[in-house]
């Protein structure tokens, strides 16, 4: 097992520290080689733990400091506090149950969203104490999480012109292919969806969740020039990167972890 490989988030603010992980590093083999760090997949949990353990140490964070979710494609937003430190770190049905966002006000935990083509998206403002991630591939894009979570921290006490954003790699709007059922979803949510959507052809179009995040997150309040993203496609990077959808579903997960200091 090699040293982790981990994307530091970009310097958003001081005080935000963080990482997205890569598929580099790790114990697990076969399609979940090998730093497989998602316990909602068929790989072996002691080598998921052992991941998981591995990368959060190498980030600087105990593991016990991180919080994990249940995450469902809904549009569930939580609260995190000190009670929960270590909630799912070691199985599936142990993180917070069906949410998807959450936010805290602790220092030094942690907290991780799952992904192998989702986005995560952080939202902080380490002056008010408070931090946010949220999950939001096309479900919670069309559910307007990244916006959601944004408004929930400017009511708890942040303010625009501190508020930091990082969006995470995901599937890029290359990949991203999605149904005419879809489309009419996101036009009727979104008046201006043609700013981060390909037209509709044959039944199909693309969503650009990059774009979309921001767009959602400048409506909520967050200053555009605050908007900082990893923006490399999980389906052309094989070699750094899980893809569900590259991979037929049978892949590992990444994961996105935050916390203010």
């Amino acid at each position: 097992m090699s040293r982790p490989l981990l994307l530091a988030l970009p310097t958003a603010a001081p005080g935000l520290k963080g990482f997205c992980s890569t598929r580099q590093g790790g114990r697990s083999s076969g399609p979940y080689a090998s730093l497989n760090l998602g316990s909602n997949t068929d790989d072996d949990p002691a080598s998921v733990l052992a991941n998981r353990r591995a990368a959060l140490g190498a980030a600087g964070l105990a593991p016990e400091r991180c919080v994990f979710l249940q995450q469902c494609h809904g549009d569930r937003l939580l609260e995190a506090g000190e009670a929960d430190a270590g909630q799912g770190l070691e199985a599936w049905g142990g993180g917070l149950a069906d949410c998807d966002s959450v936010f805290t006000r602790s220092r030094g935990l942690g907290l991780a969203i799952g992904q192998a083509d989702c986005l995560a998206v952080v939202l902080a403002d380490p002056e008010a104490g408070l931090l946010g991630l949220a999950h939001a591939g096309w479900r919670g894009a069309l559910a307007g999480l990244p916006g959601q979570l944004a408004r929930r921290l400017l009511q708890e006490g942040a303010q625009p012109g501190r508020l930091r954003a990082v969006l995470s790699p995901c599937l890029g709007p290359r990949h991203l292919e999605l149904g005419e059922t879809q489309f009419q979803a996101f036009s009727q949510a979104y008046p201006r969806h043609r700013d981060f959507s390909s037209a509709l052809s044959q039944g199909k179009f693309f969503l650009d969740l990059w774009t979309c995040a921001r767009f959602q997150l400048e409506q909520a309040g967050v200053q555009p020039a605050y908007i900082q993203g990893l923006e490399l496609d999980t389906a052309e990077l094989p070699e750094l990167f899980f893809s569900h959808r590259r991979d037929h579903g049978v892949t590992g997960r990444m994961l996105t972890v935050a916390w203010l200091e």
